[in-house]
């Protein structure tokens, strides 16, 4: 869509996904895309170059993020944010989708199955033991609650949350919600919803599916109005790490639920 407006289709791909993602390396962006790494390359260094972006050296490789100080970054950053509404749904998901650490081969078919059943049987188990949250926003402070789990079915998790939300300057505001949690051992992945009407009205979100041994990634987005909501986890021992990236003409925002 960018890539007449900007001369190259490298330059589009190199700049919606740093608007989708916030930071990447070249790595990343070809192996998403499937293109030659070295003409990738070549763009990051022009746009780094015209300070349209930096370049941190990070061991052998070096970590691309927007430059905010970048005269034209607002500007540049809504018109992204345009052009990303107005993308297929596919390459939406696409640009926030992260390469598997599994590597699938034709004749692991079984053992691909039971890496995933592993992953989601541990992730269960992990669910069962949270008992509180914390919520960090970019622009909307931060969040603290208490989460009570409720199991309707044997794989399926309700998580009621309540706390408050803390604003810089501003009095503590309570929330409350609901989200369902249901494991399908036989599809490979869980769904998850949020019941904010009520548990027989749930507002689907979107599929996540295992990606390595401690993670899970939605496979699709859920679309309110033209926001575009996609989700990724991280899990250990200690606590669930899940991000939520929300996309749309005018949001542009990361949070990170840190359930314990």
């Amino acid at each position: 869509m960018l890539s007449v407006l900007l001369g190259s289709k490298n330059a589009e791909r190199v700049l919606l996904f740093l608007l989708v993602n916030e930071q990447c390396y070249a790595s990343e962006i070809q192996k998403t895309f499937n293109i030659p790494l070295t003409p990738l390359q070549s763009m990051i260094q022009k746009l780094e170059k015209a300070g349209v972006l930096t370049a941190e050296t990070a061991g052998k490789k070096k970590l691309c993020r927007l430059n905010p100080d970048y005269p034209l970054h607002r500007e540049l950053k809504d018109l992204l944010k345009t052009a990303f509404v107005h993308l297929p749904s596919e390459e939406k998901r696409l640009l926030f989708s992260r390469k598997a650490e599994w590597h699938l081969n034709s004749n692991d078919q079984f053992k691909h199955k039971k890496r995933i059943a592993t992953c989601l049987h541990a992730f269960c188990q992990r669910l069962e033991k949270v008992h509180c949250v914390s919520i960090q926003t970019q622009s909307a402070g931060q969040a603290f609650g208490n989460v009570l789990i409720k199991k309707e079915k044997p794989e399926q998790f309700l998580f009621m949350e309540k706390g408050q939300w803390v604003h810089e300057g501003a009095t503590e505001i309570e929330f409350s919600k609901t989200l369902r949690w249901t494991v399908d051992y036989s599809s490979g992945m869980i769904a998850l919803e949020h019941l904010h009407y009520g548990s027989d009205r749930p507002v689907f979100l979107f599929h996540l599916v295992p990606t390595g041994p401690k993670t899970l990634q939605s496979i699709d987005s859920h679309l309110c109005r033209n926001d575009c909501y996609f989700g990724r986890i991280e899990f250990n021992e200690k606590h669930i790490r899940f991000l939520w990236r929300i996309l749309g003409p005018r949001k542009n925002e990361i949070l990170y639920h840190i359930y314990g």
